[in-house]
């Protein structure tokens, strides 16, 4: 492998590794952030008429005092280490000084040292498929390892802490389906960015395993999970204020796109999104969305329970 490797200007620190003391301060950020990308759309719906500028964080890594040693212990044995560093933009490329990386693939990381100790740390996360997903998992890991930290991430207005293992792959998870919604249909979840006061998993229909009459069965990076009716449906009565049980689970939208069924599952709600299938060396999208939601919501209503309709 080439000792050197290139990232973008744009995305130096939009995927930060800060200590966790910020971690309210970030949340604060990235709903400023979100309140301001929907105040600054543009009227034609692509893309913003103003950019946001993050405020630094009060605590910086460097406190932290890692050391370059500390660093290449929990990562060497996973990771390619990258000495020759380049960035820019378009055509243009500069050698970046005191800046080194780790990669596997699509997943690389990025750290700049000052004064013997690692000053920042930040990421590329190009999740495009499963190994992707298995690799950035380790990294996330790896870099739990080195202390109490979180990620920051900018373009997603999202906030994780690495010690809670069930978050990252959370996160992870969405990073996936935006490429996957984005590859597919051209749109991309950043249009409409994970607020950092919402907790919500995103499945996509081909993670389901089966329906039945007691609730959904899907995959995960971390293994089977499920989906219970009756669950949900105490959840809503909950959430809404209903006083009499009404069997509802959930609200759904088939006009949105793409289409979902989001279930009031316990603590953290989980929204299943039907992607058009990409298949075919061309990669040509069948259009069968619409069919597997409407057959899922047929199989809800069969088991007795009901979705609130949005569309």
């Amino acid at each position: 492998m080439d000792n050197s490797i290139y990232f973008h200007e744009d995305d130096y620190c939009m995927i930060e590794v800060l200590p966790s003391d910020n971690y309210d301060f970030c949340c604060n950020q990235a709903g400023q952030a979100t309140e301001f990308s929907e105040q600054h759309k543009a009227e034609n719906g692509i893309g913003w008429t103003d950019v946001y500028m993050v405020e630094s964080a009060p605590k910086q890594l460097v406190e932290y005092k890692i050391s370059e040693d500390q660093l290449d212990k929990v990562l060497s044995s996973s990771f390619q280490k990258c000495k020759e560093i380049y960035s820019g933009y378009s055509s243009y490329r500069e050698i970046c000084k005191d800046t080194f990386a780790y990669v596997s693939g699509n997943i690389r990381l990025f750290y700049e040292i000052e004064n013997n100790v690692v000053a920042k740390i930040w990421l590329n996360l190009d999740v495009y498929e499963e190994k992707d997903k298995i690799k950035a998992a380790l990294l996330l890991e790896k870099i739990a390892d080195l202390g109490d930290l979180i990620i920051a991430d900018w373009y997603f207005h999202h906030v994780v802490k690495l010690k809670n293992a069930d978050s990252t792959a959370k996160y992870i998870h969405a990073k996936f389906l935006n490429y996957l919604i984005f590859s597919s249909q051209g749109k991309s979840l950043l249009t409409s960015p994970i607020k950092s006061s919402e907790a919500i998993i995103f499945l996509r229909n081909s993670d389901i395993i089966n329906v039945m009459r007691e609730g959904i069965k899907y995959k995960t990076l971390s293994g089977d999970c499920q989906i219970v009716f009756e669950q949900c449906a105490k959840q809503y009565m909950n959430s809404n204020n209903i006083k009499e049980m009404r069997k509802c689970i959930g609200e759904r939208d088939i006009c949105s796109n793409p289409p979902y069924i989001e279930f009031s599952t316990p603590y953290v709600k989980t929204r299943l999104l039907f992607i058009n299938t990409v298949k075919g060396p061309f990669k040509k999208i069948r259009n069968n969305s619409k069919k597997q939601f409407s057959d899922i919501q047929r199989k809800i209503n069969e088991a007795g329970f009901s979705t609130l309709d949005l569309s």
